[in-house]
């Protein structure tokens, strides 16, 4: 090659390269046309590269720039962590944007813990009182009086409680960014199992009910399971294996069996549903659950049959076709909230109180509070 063509570009590993290629599921091809680099660049059998196009596939891998530059082959148990390798094993197509997510959740995770180190203070370890080791329908009701569902039981409140007890939770986003899951993805929610402080991650929904049940149902995983676990939202509808036991508990911790009492299943008609749509929304509003979820609770427990749900989930899923529902929420326009509609009160509070105690600087404060402006953590901070 040319010496002046040569001149600031850095020589990467391709085997490397390669690993993350198949990492993603992605092709070469598919990478060149996505940031703009010449395939030949990529496909020469010794790839070099300027600093402008390592940082741009850097970002692009969530890798740090020097992992291109290392001369050994990637040792995948210590790149990826036994949680992730777990979660992939489940779904074995989990999405780029996906994978993405599930590795930075870890780093967020290792970030909170090492602030709270610094701060020399612990995280609560009560969420570990209420494991599996009773008959399921008490855990449902000590879950209810531990999560205090009788007087609060929209999403923030749910949240709040969970977090208190040692659990960090996030909620993706719903605009364009990298805590971001496509609508167009199946991927609802997943959980990552550790002794001391796991990990719910919701994804964000137009309805803030769905989002409860989302959370409740990795809950169950973390309190039944054990186990870091990744769901569908075909399976947040499933009545097999461990995904019936997970719906069945944060079905029940939202709505009781003495609940479904209230309802008069004899008002539901095949021909009106739209008029039950509108019955439902007076008990979907007090019990911050989801029609849908109270629909499968009245199936479960036998007081309409499966005829009559299918009917009125057919219902719905032409309903929603038939909508255009555009999601207004959020958006850049409030940047400075982001961080803790993301990562929670608990976690920003913590980043707050290790800027203000000097155990961290303004700058990485901005980092570890996704990338805000100086302005606009300033603007949380005043907000918090």
């Amino acid at each position: 090659m040319d010496n002046s063509k040569m001149k600031n570009k850095i020589k990467i590993n391709s085997n490397r390269l390669e690993w993350c290629l198949d990492h993603f599921n992605m092709s070469i091809t598919n990478l060149s046309e996505k940031l703009k680099i010449s395939l030949n660049t990529l496909e020469a059998e010794e790839v070099f590269i300027t600093i402008k196009q390592l940082e741009k596939i850097a970002i692009f891998f969530n890798r740090n720039l020097v992992f291109f530059i290392e001369p050994d082959d990637v040792q995948e148990n210590k790149i990826l962590s036994p949680n992730f390798r777990t979660l992939n094993n489940q779904k074995i197509h989990l999405s780029i944007e996906v994978k993405k997510i599930i590795e930075r959740v870890e780093k967020q995770r290792a970030i909170y813990l090492s602030i709270l180190e610094d701060l020399e203070e612990t995280i609560s370890t009560e969420w570990s009182n209420y494991k599996i080791n009773q008959n399921p329908n008490e855990l449902v009701q000590k879950v209810r009086h531990w999560l205090n569902l009788e007087n609060k039981n929209d999403f923030d409140s749910i949240r709040a409680q969970v977090e208190n007890s040692g659990v960090m939770v996030i909620l993706t986003n719903s605009y364009h960014g990298k805590w971001k899951i496509d609508k167009q993805d199946a991927i609802a929610g997943f959980s990552l199992y550790y002794e001391n402080l796991p990990v719910i991650v919701v994804k964000k929904e137009f309805s803030t009910q769905r989002q409860s049940f989302t959370l409740l149902h990795e809950l169950g995983h973390l309190l039944m399971h054990n186990e870091s676990m990744i769901d569908a939202k075909d399976d947040l509808l499933s009545y097999e294996g461990k995904e019936k036991e997970a719906n069945e508990f944060a079905g029940k911790v939202l709505i009781p069996n003495y609940y479904l009492d209230k309802i008069d299943v004899s008002r539901l008609n095949n021909s009106d549903f739209k008029d039950y749509d509108h019955y439902l929304d007076n008990f979907k509003n007090k019990w911050g659950s989801s029609r849908q979820v109270i629909m499968l609770r009245l199936l479960k427990e036998k007081k309409i049959d499966q005829q009559e749900y299918d009917n009125y989930i057919k219902f719905k899923a032409n309903e929603s076709v038939n909508s255009n529902l555009v999601n207004r929420s959020g958006g850049k326009r409030y940047r400075d909230k982001e961080p803790l509609k993301i990562f929670g009160k608990n976690y920003v509070k913590c980043i707050f109180d290790a800027l203000n105690n000097n155990h961290i600087t303004l700058s990485k404060a901005s980092t570890y509070l996704d990338g805000l402006k100086i302005h606009d953590v300033k603007k949380l901070q005043y907000e918090l």
